[in-house]
C-alpha cells in the first residue's frame, strides 16, 4: 500500500512502506493511504508499525522520492487536532554566558606591592578587589570577575599614584626644611 505524509505542511507522496522508513519515518509522524477514513499516527497503521518496530528492512536502498501532490485524487486534510501537522512552537530559554578561555587579571601581585611600597590604606582596598577575582571567576560569575579586575586596577594605580605623589611631597618638604634650617 501506498502512504502520503506531511512535509513542509504540505502532503507528499505516494510512498511504499520500505521508502517511509528510508526517509526517517517517526513513529508519531502522520500518514494517509487511500481507504483510510483520516490521517493516523504511524505506529497506529500495523502495516506501517512493524516496518518501524520489525525487524531491519532488507530493502533499505530503495530510490526515495518526493513527489509533491498534484491535481486528481488528493488525500484529506489532515485532522486538526492531529499534533504532528501543527507547527511546532519555539523553546525560548535564558542566553547562557559561554566562559571566556582565560579569567581575567587580579592584579594581587601588583596591590601587594603598593600596598608595601606606596600607600597602606589604599593598597589594602586594592588587595581586596584583587582577591574577589578569582572567587567570582569560580563561581561562575565571569562578568563581575571582570568588573572586579578592572576595580583591582584601578585601585593599585590610585595607590601608586598616592605612594609617589606622598614621596615627592615628603621629599620636597624634607628638602625645603634643610634649606630653612641651613639659613
Amino acid at each position: 500500500m501506498k502512504y502520503y505524509i506531511i512535509e513542509n505542511e504540505a502532503p507528499v507522496g505516494p510512498f511504499d512502506v520500505n521508502e517511509l522508513v528510508a526517509r526517517g519515518l517517526r513513529p508519531t509522524d502522520l500518514v494517509w493511504a487511500e481507504g483510510m477514513a483520516d490521517w493516523a499516527t504511524a505506529e497506529s497503521v500495523e502495516e506501517v508499525r512493524m516496518a518501524l518496530y520489525g525487524p531491519k528492512n532488507n530493502n533499505i536502498d530503495a530510490p526515495v522520492t518526493s513527489t509533491p501532490v498534484q491535481g486528481g485524487v488528493c488525500p484529506p486534510p489532515p485532522a486538526p487536532h492531529a499534533p504532528a501537522y501543527q507547527q511546532p512552537q519555539p523553546q525560548y530559554q535564558q542566553p547562557q554566558y559561554q566562559q571566556p578561555i582565560l579569567p581575567p587579571d587580579n592584579y594581587l601581585a601588583w596591590a601587594i606591592i603598593v600596598t608595601i611600597l606606596c600607600c597602606v590604606p589604599f593598597g589594602i582596598v586594592a588587595i581586596v578587589k584583587a582577591a574577589s577575582v578569582n572567587g567570582l571567576w569560580n563561581s561562575g560569575n565571569y562578568e563581575q570577575a571582570y568588573r572586579a579586575s578592572a576595580s583591582a586596577k584601578k585601585w593599585v594605580i590610585i595607590t601608586a599614584i598616592v605612594g609617589v605623589a606622598t614621596s615627592l611631597l615628603y621629599g620636597g618638604f624634607m628638602i625645603f626644611s634643610g634649606v630653612m634650617n641651613s639659613l
